[in-house]
């Protein structure tokens, strides 16, 4: 079985309402285009991440697979299994959908998660370099969650900048 390429998630995409299974997905859109109008992955090693808007203003995060995962169900049921036992705070919750878009002439799986809007961990630290108080207190908040996942025998694999997203809180 060949494997869709991104041009064929990004053709998919032009029509959420005809490629996604999820009706909850199928009535959104996407607002993020490229100059010829096509749909605007984020861009990652595994999975292509797009944002698609409902039209009740709740935004999802969809990830597409660029190549087969046949033991991603599997790990991803084991892995929600236990993070729902544990109730962190910073996770996001995703949901598997083995069917969840037709592209390159067949259903493939994805992954729906709520959209968190954020900075990213490196444009974090750079808003913040001629602040010392602040990087301080994001470097002490970096460490008790690097603590907190180590004290519950959790190891993420890929925790780098543009994985980790910075919500601004006041106070």
């Amino acid at each position: 079985m060949s494997w869709p390429d991104p041009s064929a998630y990004q053709n998919a995409l032009r029509f959420p309402g005809r490629s996604l299974r999820d009706p909850e997905l199928a009535s959104c859109i996407i607002t993020d285009h490229t100059l010829d109008g096509m749909p605007r992955p984020i861009a990652g090693a595994y999975t292509h991440v797009y944002r698609l808007v409902h039209p009740e203003g709740r935004s999802f995060a969809v990830r597409l697979f660029l190549k087969p995962r046949p033991d991603l169900p599997g790990r991803l049921s084991a892995l929600l299994t236990r993070l729902a036992a544990l109730l962190p705070p910073w996770f996001v919750p995703p949901q598997w959908q083995e069917d969840g878009i037709f592209a390159a002439g067949e259903w493939r799986p994805l992954i729906r998660m709520p959209w968190v809007e954020g900075t990213d961990l490196g444009e974090a630290i750079e808003q913040r370099l001629g602040s010392p108080v602040q990087l301080r207190a994001l470097a002490d908040a970096w460490k008790a969650l690097v603590i907190h996942l180590e004290s519950c025998g959790v190891v993420h694999g890929d925790l780098q900048r543009g994985n980790i997203l910075i919500e601004e809180t006041t106070g």
